[in-house]
């Protein structure tokens, strides 16, 4: 097995799974670093908008209604209007999110179904396997453009059903 460094073009033989994954890693982590570089990442809005972006600041965002604080440098300014503005658009009926039965079968039946859990509860191979079911894939292609759409997911709504 050969890796690719990216960034010299040198090729590395590897021998195993761990090795690859241990040279990915070393190619990959300065990557994943960088956020911690972003000048957002002083501010204190970073600590508000929470890891996943699911607090009031970020609804807040999304809904037009937050007030950009003046620390933020440029960059970050005009990322937050877009969004801003993204938000605009699904509100007004300007952006549809639709996620057809085919289109989600396409994705799930190509993922690799040893990848993590999601927060709902599933495991990637339950929606692999749910692409193989024209009717669940209808009926998840639709919660899926639902919850892209309103940003509610069962649980923020307090609405439970039976899966």
């Amino acid at each position: 097995m050969h890796s690719v460094s990216a960034e010299d073009e040198t090729i590395e033989d590897s021998t195993c799974k761990e090795d690859t994954e241990d040279f990915v890693f070393a190619k990959i982590e300065y990557r994943f670093q960088l956020v911690n570089d972003a000048p957002i990442s002083s501010t204190k809005l970073i600590k508000k908008l929470g890891y996943l972006a699911d607090s009031d600041i970020a609804r807040q965002l999304v809904e037009g209604s937050f007030v950009i604080p003046d620390e933020l440098d440029d960059a970050t300014v005009l990322i937050l209007e877009k969004i801003d503005r993204i938000g605009d658009q699904l509100s007004n009926g300007e952006v549809i999110i639709e996620i057809t039965a085919e289109e989600f079968q396409y994705f799930w039946k190509k993922v690799c179904k040893n990848t993590a859990s999601s927060v709902s509860g599933f495991h990637y191979g339950h929606y692999k396997a749910a692409a193989h079911s024209q009717k669940i894939s209808e009926f998840l292609a639709k919660k899926i453009a639902l919850i892209s759409w309103t940003g509610c997911t069962r649980q923020s709504t307090g609405v439970m059903a039976s899966q």
